[in-house]
């Protein structure tokens, strides 16, 4: 009989604790709530980028991205991203693509610019820098046969 009573007492202790570790999952991967104001960024290539991905300035998390598309006009990419209503970025800010770490995810990296006027809620980033690709420079440069064309 209180063989039963331990077992019931360790079963519920092991329900507790999982039940804990699933609540602090759900909280932990909920998208940061924050006032933002949206932006946007064409990019000639944005391999790897996804929504919710970070965008950063110096290191530091200032914002998300919302949507990547392509404009079937230009054939290039559109990006919307959110940054955080404290952050005022000049107009001529840049926005650089970017990974975190060697093997991380693609990430959007903001440049603040000098210019005293101010970008605005959805306003497009005009400077826009898009990863170079190693592969394709390696392969022009064996197969190309003359480095002049760099």
């Amino acid at each position: 009989m209180r063989r039963n009573i331990i077992e019931t007492i360790i079963a519920g202790l092991v329900l507790v604790v999982g039940l804990g570790f699933l609540v602090y999952l759900w909280q932990s991967t909920e998208p940061e709530r924050f006032a933002s104001y949206p932006l946007q960024a064409r990019f000639e290539d944005a391999p790897s980028l996804k929504q919710g991905a970070e965008v950063r300035i110096a290191g530091v998390r200032v914002g998300r991205v919302t949507a990547v598309a392509l404009d079937r006009k230009r054939f290039d990419v559109l990006v919307d991203f959110e940054v955080a209503e404290m952050v005022k970025l000049p107009t001529d800010s840049q926005v650089v693509l970017g990974f975190d770490g060697v093997v991380g995810d693609a990430i959007l990296v903001l440049k603040p610019g000098q210019e005293s006027a101010l970008l605005q809620a959805g306003d497009r980033v005009r400077r826009s820098v898009s990863p170079v690709n190693i592969v394709d420079q390696l392969g022009r440069y064996i197969f190309a046969g003359d480095a002049d064309d760099f």
